[in-house]
This record gives C-alpha cells, sequence and structure tokens, in this order.
C-alpha cells in the first residue's frame, strides 16, 4: 500500500495508479485523487476534529463546506469541537478516515482500519467502510489479518503471500459448496442406516455425520428416514469453509510447492 502511495519505492516491477503508470511525474496527478489512511491516523492533539480537518481541506484545496460533510459522514458531527486527544480509538480512526476523504477521492486505501478496536468499534468502522462505495461512488481498499472482517466487507480480494497474489477475484469465487452435517444422538448408527438406503457419507465424526450437499428437496427425506428410526437429531446444516480456512488452506499449498520445488 506503500508503494501504492509512493512511500516506499518497490525493488522491482511496476506501480499502475487509476490507469496510468505510477511515477514521480504521474504522482502529482494521480495522488489528488486517492484518500489513504495508513497504520493509524496523524492530528493534532491540542487542535479539535474539526480544526485538524481544516487544516487537511487547506491542504487538499477542497471547500470549506468539505469539513461539514466529512464530520457527518464519519458520524462525528457531535464531536466536531471536542480535543482530538479526547477522542477514543475508534473516533480517532474516524477521523483519519475523514481526513482521507477530504478532496472527494475516487479511491480510498485503508490499511488495518479495525487494527486495535473493541468489539463496537470494528462493526461501527465495517459499516462505516462498506457504505462509502454506495454513498461516496468510490473503490474502497482495505488491507487487514482480521479475514472475518473482510469476509463481511469486501466483494473482492485479494490473497497475498511472501508478496505473491495466490487469489484474485470475488469473494464467492473462494466458496465451496459446503457440506451437509447432521449432529445426532448416535452417529454411527445414524451412518450405518443412511449408507443402507444409499447415501453417502464422507465422515463420522463423534456425534457429527458429514454428507455432501444434496438438494433441497432431498433434505425431507434424508430426516424423516432418521426419525422413522427413532435416531435423535440435534442438528442440520450445510457447513462452509471461512475465509480464513481458505486463506491457509491456499498459504500452505503455495509453501509446499515451493519446498519441492
Amino acid at each position: 500500500m506503500k508503494m501504492l502511495l509512493g512511500l516506499v519505492a518497490p525493488t522491482s516491477g511496476r506501480v499502475q495508479m487509476l490507469g496510468e503508470p505510477f511515477s514521480q511525474r504521474s504522482a502529482k496527478r494521480v495522488l489528488p485523487r486517492v484518500g489513504s489512511l495508513i497504520e493509524s491516523p496523524s492530528f493534532y492533539g491540542h487542535l479539535t476534529g474539526r480544526e485538524n480537518l481544516d487544516i487537511v481541506r487547506r491542504i487538499k484545496g477542497a471547500p470549506t463546506t468539505a469539513v461539514d460533510a466529512a464530520l457527518e459522514t464519519v458520524r462525528l458531527t457531535q464531536a466536531a469541537k471536542k480535543l482530538a486527544k479526547e477522542y477514543s480509538l475508534g473516533m480517532k480512526q474516524r477521523l483519519g478516515i475523514a481526513m482521507a476523504l477530504l478532496g472527494s477521492p475516487e479511491l480510498l486505501i485503508l490499511d488495518e482500519p479495525t487494527n486495535g478496536l473493541d468489539p463496537a468499534g470494528i462493526h461501527e468502522i465495517r459499516e462505516l467502510i462498506k457504505s462509502l462505495p454506495r454513498t461516496h461512488g468510490l473503490t474502497v481498499i482495505v488491507s487487514s489479518h482480521l479475514l472475518s472482517e473482510i469476509e463481511q466487507m469486501a466483494d473482492t480480494i485479494g490473497i497475498i503471500n511472501q508478496g505473491r497474489m495466490l487469489y484474485q477475484g470475488s469473494l464467492s469465487g473462494l466458496e465451496d459448496a459446503g457440506r451437509l452435517v447432521l449432529t445426532l444422538e448416535d452417529a454411527e448408527q445414524a451412518a450405518a442406516m443412511l449408507r443402507a438406503q444409499g447415501w453417502q457419507i464422507e465422515q463420522v465424526q463423534g456425534r457429527e455425520v458429514t454428507l455432501p450437499v444434496y438438494e433441497d428437496k432431498h433434505i425431507p427425506q434424508l430426516v424423516s428416514s432418521m426419525v422413522n428410526a427413532g435416531v435423535g437429531i440435534y442438528r442440520v446444516e450445510i457447513r462452509r469453509r471461512s475465509l480464513e480456512e481458505t486463506f491457509l488452506e491456499l498459504t500452505e499449498r503455495a509453501q509446499t510447492v515451493q519446498v519441492a520445488a
């Protein structure tokens, strides 16, 4: 992300931003179209939130009305006159995002925007980020090690391992069909009965029996056969891999390939 903003020079390769190669010459045209929050926001603690935003506004050449609009977007209007040093961590993150939004960028780059926040703060920042493409018509690039958050936030993802892109595409492109998991009173007995009836059993572990995902129209028949046989059924669910599980599988596979090579 620092390379995308010209803060770090790549050792090899090229960077392209907003449709054109990024260089010292093009940076003056490209960077005004980009907003960013890298690591943690920088501000003057002895100034209010509004005063901090006004400094950035003047640097970016944005109109005075942009400050009020940014405060409203990140829901800091009521705290605009409060000293920035008195802000909570979540409020500081929102102030940083407000600074990045000044100048009406086409692209917003956020590095670990929920880092260090409590669950309520994470939820607040997540919902704010999700709303920005709809309310401001911009693209948001987010980096995070909290894959459960990315799963709830992004529609297009990239998985990077040791500097190499292992996957880039839609989140749905990583989703598998999942498995049908039955939690039962007696898994071994139920599995034997289902096999005898022609159902495909993939695994029996503890009180769980795992099958392939059958069409919905077959599920009532499956459940009825176990109820009629007196099998106690606690739960019937389709279980899919999480993004974290997919990430671990892809990175472990890449490391195996590297070792083999």
